[in-house]
């Protein structure tokens, strides 16, 4: 009997480190480790200080190619990428549908070749978002608050689908004087270097909102 209990409690733990090993929020891509580095802006933590504070760190930056966080303006569609990241070698963008009044799902998309590789992730989730609609279809007689999740990941396909006007930040590689060029380009809100960077898998990507100018929030559900 204490040898089946034991065998439970370390399948239950090997489980826990597995799910514990997932990122929040991502959509596609391998899992992130949990030693994994941070890049962006503390949930609830001023936006002006970490816009200065990477700015500075942009400043500081020393030669060499780095790892940076490129937060947009605006919410673009992929088209756009090739001349708003020009100089630069993407890693991933970072996306979500805006509709008004949706807490939407926060996307990491592989993009090594830009647009196709966003284009293509869009799809990608796109056929998740779909196959989600037909589960919460299933069983919305039985649980009646899912039709509200099942709205909103129909609306979420449809707009990946189409190509939507939703990226509002990249992870990049360049040297310090592309990231500095970048930086200074319209569109671009702030460029954050992360040389302590290796590897963008064991990154956590914490990109401040477009519409979002105080605080850094959660997407807005109200």
């Amino acid at each position: 009997m204490k040898v089946r209990i034991a065998l439970l409690f370390l399948v239950v733990a090997a489980v826990a480190v597995a799910f514990l090993s997932r990122p929040s929020g991502s959509a596609e891509g391998p899992p992130v480790s949990t030693d994994a580095v941070r890049v962006g802006v503390a949930p609830m933590s001023s936006i002006p200080d970490y816009v200065g504070t990477a700015g500075a760190k942009l400043a500081a930056l020393p030669a060499g190619d780095s790892y940076a966080l490129v937060a947009f303006t605006t919410y673009v569609a992929p088209a756009r990428l090739p001349e708003l990241l020009a100089g630069t070698a993407a890693a991933e963008v970072v996306a979500r549908v805006p509709l008004p009044g949706e807490q939407t799902e926060i996307l990491r998309i592989p993009a090594r070749q830009l647009p196709d590789d966003v284009t293509a992730g869009m799809i990608r989730v796109a056929e998740r978002k779909e196959r989600e609609v037909v589960a919460y279809r299933s069983r919305e007689a039985s649980e009646q608050n899912l039709t509200g999740a099942a709205d909103r990941a129909a609306a979420e396909a449809a707009e990946l689908r189409a190509g939507c006007v939703c990226i509002y930040a990249a992870f990049v590689r360049a040297s310090r004087d592309a990231l500095v060029t970048l930086g200074t380009r319209e569109g671009v809100r702030v460029v954050d270097p992360a040389p302590e960077v290796t590897d963008p898998v064991r990154t956590v990507l914490l990109p401040p909102l477009p519409d979002q100018t105080d605080l850094a929030r959660p997407p807005s559900g109200r």
